[in-house]
């Protein structure tokens, strides 16, 4: 997956709840084992912000906040420089696939991991 496509398919994801986990790659990808993790939230995400506020060079993904407890809300930003890559964990199928899905009553999860300067950002996206 390309920078662009990752932008597109994170835009779609506004109203979805989200579980990002930010830590080393696994040393074993298979079982999913292995290396570091350096923390996690979830929630519902909010908005993908503009490019004309993020900039060209990065987009940033936020939460809403469920209650105003929280100094800001959760984000994370996809920077493309920094970018090294991302794919769809688990599924051969698209994001509108499963989504389509939803509209059938099955749930299902979407697991994307975003790579970038050396950490893994590993969305679990609750269709």
């Amino acid at each position: 997956m390309t920078y662009d496509e990752l932008i597109e398919a994170l835009a779609g994801l506004s109203g979805r709840m989200v579980e990002a986990t930010i830590r080393t790659p696994y040393e074993d990808p298979e079982s999913g084992s292995g290396g570091e993790w350096y923390g996690a939230f979830s929630g519902e995400v909010d908005r993908l912000g503009d490019e004309a506020v993020s900039g060209r060079g990065h987009r940033t993904l936020y939460w809403r906040e469920a209650e105003r407890t929280r100094p800001h809300e959760g984000s994370i930003t996809v920077w493309r420089r920094g970018f090294e890559g991302a794919e769809v964990k688990g599924t051969d199928r698209t994001l509108e696939e499963v989504v389509a899905e939803e509209e059938e009553g099955q749930g299902t999860t979407w697991t994307v991991n975003i790579f970038q300067r050396g950490l893994l950002i590993e969305l679990t996206i609750y269709i």
